[in-house]
């Protein structure tokens, strides 16, 4: 992930059975974490839905913010934001960001299918719903949720039809771009090097030929 991201985790320090442990954390409304690190999925004090503004001042300065103080973020003239990118994980959020840097609106993510309700009650503030949801059966029937509630959202999971979620989409993605180019370019350049090679020798050769005498 990019430096893109910063702005929305922070390294969260916590103890198991007296054991100290960190990992990233995602903060939500009521001032709950979602915690992640590679051998540990959980949440901190209050369990509840996020909400991200990304306005145009506060994208070009580089600097998005989390709003988990209010119901739904507002612009400084105190307008509702009308556009949201729903997603079920943190870390879908984090990979919406990277995969879309230019995006400007709000992100409404679940923290827990099992917020559902609260989302879809928070969801009527907004005229254009975009819908990124998992692709596994808990994402598909929220997702058939919320089109019953609002028609006119618009479901993208067929983006990563091929994949669990838009965070699985994107590291396979990564993987991809990662793996070594093909060969056969340069296999053919090669070829056609030592054809440019050979050509002058041939030439050579047939003007020593043609000046040599046949013996009788």
């Amino acid at each position: 992930m990019s430096s893109r991201i910063y702005p929305f985790i922070k390294e969260i320090w916590f103890t198991i059975k007296d054991k100290p442990y960190y990992a990233i954390g995602f903060e939500n409304r009521s001032g709950g974490w979602e915690l992640r690190n590679p051998y540990y999925k959980g949440a901190l004090l209050n369990k509840d839905i996020s909400i991200i503004h990304i306005g145009t001042a506060v994208q070009n300065a580089g600097n998005q913010e989390l709003h988990p103080e209010r119901v739904l973020p507002l612009h400084p003239d105190g307008r509702l934001d009308n556009k949201v990118v729903v997603l079920e994980g943190f870390l879908d959020a984090l990979s919406f960001l990277e995969l879309k840097g230019s995006y400007q609106g709000d992100l409404l993510v679940l923290n827990s299918t099992s917020l559902l309700k609260k989302a879809i009650d928070i969801l009527k503030g907004y005229t254009e719903i975009n819908l990124f949801l998992d692709n596994d059966k808990a994402g598909k029937k929220s997702n058939n949720t919320i089109l019953n509630v609002y028609p006119h959202a618009k479901d993208f999971s067929h983006i990563y039809s091929d994949y669990k979620d838009l965070n699985q989409y994107l590291m396979k993605k990564r993987q991809r771009q990662a793996l070594p180019k093909p060969k056969t370019e340069g296999i053919a350049q090669q070829k056609n090097d030592s054809a440019e090679k050979r050509a002058p020798c041939k030439d050579v050769k047939n003007k020593a030929t043609k000046g040599l005498r046949r013996r009788m």
